[in-house]
C-alpha cells in the first residue's frame, strides 16, 4: 500500500495533459518514469519500472488510482476535490480567488464558478459540465475587493457587506451584518436573489435545503439548511505552561467563559426566478455580538460530505461546518475534543468510486491535525475512528450522534500544531485489520459510499488536552484487487484456434470419438494484467481427468487447455473453467457442461492420478504474491460456484487446499507496514 505521505513523491506538474502520455518519452525505470499514464500502458510501466505509475483515465475530482508493480491496484479517495478539468487538462484545484482575462473573478482551479467583477450582472454562476445555475443581486454591485480565496463588496445595504468564499467544491455567500443599526433594517426580512439555470431546476425541500437536479433527477449543485449566527473576532488560545522536558502539559487559566454566539435558521423558498432568504426575526433584534452574518453556500461537483457535531449546541449540525460559529475558528475545520466550550466530534462519507466487488488487501484513514492545545500525545490521549451510518440524507447533531455510531475500528494518538510550541500541520493514519473488513463488506455491497467518524473516549470528554483541528479534506487509501472473470467458455473436438474455420464444438450433452478435446475460456482482468485458465475435467467415478497445455493470455484472450484421447475411453464426463490472475485471485468456476466419449477401439480405463488442473503463474520477482505464502486465501480457488461466490481475499478459511505444484519456496509474509512518517511519534501501530 502506498503510505499517505507517497502524495509528494507522486505528485504531477500543476498541469496534467488529458491525452495519453508517452511512454517513449519517458522509459519505464529510467529517472523520466511517468507518474502517470493510460490505462493500456500504466501497469506495464508499473511492472517495469518497479514503481507506481497513476492511470490518467480513472482520475477524476476526488479520486487517484495507481496501478502498482505486483499488477494490483491502490486508490486514494479523498473527501473533497483535487483535481479539476479545465480546457481538457488536469489541473490541481485551487480556490484562490484572480482576476481572469475576460475580466471576470472566480477561483484558479475548480469546477466553472465565476463571481461577479461588480455591476449589473450575476453575482456568482455555477457551469458542472454545461449545467449551469447563477444567482443576482438585487441591486448594483460595487468593484469587489479580492482577497486569497474571497471577494469582498462593500456596502451593498448600508452597514452590511456581501463576501463570497471560494471553495474547491463550491461557494459561500456571507451576508454580513456588521451593526445592530444595520440588522434593523427592513431590506433584510426578506432577502431576494434572482436565479438563471440551464440544464437544472432548483427547487427547495421540506427541510430547507436547495437542491438543483437535472433531467435525469441527478443533484448537480446543493445547498444545506442556511442559517445565520453571531460571529464575534477569534479568541486568543491560552498558552501552554513553558516547561524545560517533554513532554509538556496543559495548564489551563481561570477565566470567566464568555457567552456563546447565538445562530437560528434561515427561511429559504424558491419560486419562479427567485430565492427568498428570510432571516430570523428574533436574532436579528437580539443580536449582542456582531458581525451577524447570513448564509447559504452551495456545493457543486463531485464531493463528499463531513460534519461536525457540538456539545454547546447539541441541536444544530454542522455540515461542511456551515454556520459554525464559535470563537474557535475557522469554521470550515473538522474537530475533536474539548474545545473550552463544549466537546466535538466529526462524520465523514467517504465515497467508494471503483471499489464494488473488489478483493480489499490493505485500507488506511489519513487526517492533517492543523491545531492541538498541548504537543502531548499521551495528555492528549486516543483519538479513535468508527464506523459510522451514512450521513448523506441526514446530517447528526451532537444529540442524535449516538444513533450514527456502531463499532470501533482502531485508535491513535497525535497531537501537533499548537502555534507557539509544536506550529504546523501533521498527519496521521489510521489503519487495522477491522477497517479493512469494513471496507470490504461496502465493497461487497456495491456501497456508494462510506461513513467513518472520529472521537475521543468518553472519559476524555471534557478535557481540554484532547481538542484538536483537522484540514477537511481526509483520504481513503485502499490496496485491492477485481479476481478475474471467465466471459465464456467451450469445448472443441480434436483442435481449436482463434477465427478459424472448421472448428468442432462439443455442446453440452455432445458426443466426442478419438480425437480428444480442446477447452477454451475467454477472460478478463478488471486490474489490466494476464489471466491463464484452469479446468476440471471428471468422469463418471469421481477422477480427475488430466488437462495440459495451459496457456497464459492478455485482457480479454482465450486461454486453452488439452485433455488427450487416450485419457477419454468411453463413458461419461463434466468440465468446468475458472480463471486464475496474476496476483493469484481466483475467479468463481463456471457451471458443469456434460460430455461423452465412445471409444470402441479402447476398452475404460483409470485416468493417471491428478487433481484439479489449475494454473500455475510465477511471481514476477520482488511482486507481492513472491513475498507472499502460497497458503494465503488468495491463492487458493473456489471449490464450487457456490463457495466461490462467497470466497473472498479476506476469507480467513478458504474451502480448497492450493495446488501442491504452487506450494514451495515461499517466504514468511511481510510485517505490517510502518506508520506513516507524517503520523505523530508516539503514534504506534497495532499490531495486525
Amino acid at each position: 500500500m502506498l503510505p499517505l505521505t507517497a502524495a509528494t513523491l507522486l505528485a504531477e506538474p500543476e498541469t496534467a495533459a488529458a491525452a495519453e502520455p508517452s511512454a517513449t518519452d519517458n522509459p519505464a525505470g529510467g529517472a523520466g518514469t511517468p507518474k502517470s499514464a493510460s490505462e493500456a500502458q500504466a501497469f506495464g510501466l508499473a511492472r517495469e519500472s518497479g514503481q507506481p505509475v497513476e492511470i490518467i483515465d480513472r482520475r477524476t475530482e476526488t479520486t487517484e488510482t495507481f496501478a502498482k508493480p505486483d499488477g494490483s491496484l491502490t486508490q486514494k479517495q479523498y473527501a473533497l476535490p483535487v483535481w479539476t478539468r479545465h480546457d481538457g487538462l488536469w489541473r490541481k484545484a485551487d480556490d484562490t480567488v484572480i482576476r481572469r482575462e475576460d475580466g471576470t473573478i472566480g477561483p484558479t482551479a475548480t469546477f466553472g464558478i465565476t463571481f461577479s467583477a461588480g455591476g449589473d450582472g450575476p453575482l456568482v454562476a455555477m457551469d458542472q459540465d454545461g449545467k449551469k445555475l447563477a444567482l443576482s443581486w438585487p441591486g448594483k454591485l460595487p468593484a469587489p475587493v479580492v482577497g486569497e480565496n474571497t471577494a469582498l463588496y462593500e456596502s451593498v445595504l448600508p452597514g452590511v457587506d456581501l463576501k463570497l468564499i471560494a471553495k474547491v467544491n463550491g461557494f459561500a455567500q456571507h451576508l454580513i451584518i456588521k451593526t445592530p443599526e444595520a440588522a434593523a433594517n427592513p431590506a433584510l426580512k426578506t432577502i431576494k436573489l434572482g436565479i438563471t439555470t440551464a440544464g437544472v431546476t432548483l427547487d427547495d425541500t421540506a427541510s430547507d435545503e436547495l437542491l438543483a437536479k437535472d433531467g435525469n433527477g441527478q443533484v448537480v449543485f446543493k445547498a444545506p439548511k442556511a442559517k445565520m449566527w453571531e460571529q464575534p473576532a477569534a479568541e486568543q488560545t491560552a498558552p501552554l505552561a513553558k516547561a524545560t522536558s517533554q513532554p509538556r502539559s496543559v495548564l489551563l487559566k481561570e477565566a470567566p467563559e464568555p457567552a456563546l454566539p447565538q445562530q437560528a435558521p434561515v427561511g429559504v423558498d424558491v419560486t419562479g426566478n427567485t430565492l427568498t432568504l428570510s432571516p430570523d426575526p428574533g436574532l436579528l433584534a437580539s443580536a449582542k455580538q456582531f458581525p451577524l452574518v447570513i448564509d447559504p453556500p452551495f456545493e457543486g461537483g463531485k464531493t463528499g460530505i463531513w460534519a461536525t457535531v457540538y456539545s454547546a449546541t447539541p441541536d444544530d449540525d454542522y455540515k461542511w461546518g456551515d454556520g459554525w460559529n464559535s470563537q474557535d475558528t475557522p469554521g470550515d475545520e473538522p474537530r475533536v475534543g474539548y474545545n473550552g466550550k463544549g466537546d466535538t466530534q466529526a462524520f465523514f462519507s467517504m465515497k467508494m468510486d471503483g471499489l464494488h466487488g473488489a478483493n480489499i488487501r490493505d485500507a488506511s484513514f489519513g487526517v492533517v491535525q492543523t491545531h492541538s492545545w498541548g504537543c502531548d500525545p499521551a495528555a492528549a490521549g486516543p483519538t479513535e475512528l468508527w464506523a459510522s451510518k451514512s450521513i448523506e440524507a441526514t446530517t447528526p447533531t451532537w444529540n442524535t450522534r449516538n444513533n450514527f455510531w456502531t463499532y470501533k475500528l482502531d485508535e491513535r494518538k497525535f497531537a501537533h500544531g499548537n502555534a507557539e510550541f509544536c506550529p504546523g500541520a501533521e498527519g496521521a493514519d489510521f489503519y487495522s485489520p477491522a477497517l479493512i473488513a469494513y471496507i470490504q463488506e461496502s465493497a461487497n455491497a456495491s456501497a456508494n459510499q462510506v461513513a467513518l467518524g472520529l472521537r475521543v473516549p468518553n472519559s476524555y470528554l471534557g478535557n481540554r488536552n484532547s481538542f484538536k483541528r483537522l484540514r477537511n479534506n481526509p483520504v481513503l487509501e485502499v490496496d485491492y484487487n477485481f479476481a478475474p472473470e471467465v466471459l465464456s467458455s467451450g469445448a472443441f473436438e480434436g483442435s481449436w484456434g482463434e477465427n478459424v474455420d472448421g472448428n468442432k464444438p462439443v455442446p453440452c450433452g455432445g458426443l466426442i470419438g478419438n480425437s480428444g478435446l480442446v477447452l477454451t475460456a475467454t477472460m478478463r482482468d478488471r486490474d489490466g494484467g494476464t489471466t491463464t485458465p484452469g479446468f476440471e475435467v471428471i468422469n463418471a467415478a469421481g477422477e480427475y481427468i488430466p488437462v495440459t497445455n495451459l496457456s497464459t493470455v492478455p485482457y480479454g484472450g482465450t486461454g486453452t487447455g488439452t485433455v488427450l484421447s487416450e485419457n477419454l475411453p468411453t463413458g461419461t464426463y463434466k468440465w468446468r473453467a475458472l480463471a486464475k490472475d496474476e496476483e493469484s485471485s481466483y475467479s468463481p468456476w463456471t457451471n458443469f457442461c456434460a460430455f461423452s466419449s465412445t471409444r470402441p477401439d479402447q476398452r475404460s480405463a483409470s485416468p493417471s492420478p491428478r487433481t484439479t488442473a489449475l494454473p500455475t503463474v510465477p511471481p514476477s520477482p520482488g511482486s507481492r504474491r513472491a513475498r507472499r505464502c502460497v497458503s494465503s486465501s488468495r491463492t487458493r480457488p473456489p471449490t464450487s460456484p457456490a463457495s466461490a461466490g462467497a470466497w473472498t481475499a479476506r476469507s480467513p478459511s478458504p474451502p480448497h487446499r492450493a495446488p501442491a505444484p504452487e506450494a514451495t519456496g515461499c517466504p514468511s509474509p511481510p510485517a505490517r507496514r510502518k506508520p506513516s512518517s507524517r503520523s505523530s511519534p508516539s503514534s504506534t501501530p497495532k499490531a495486525p
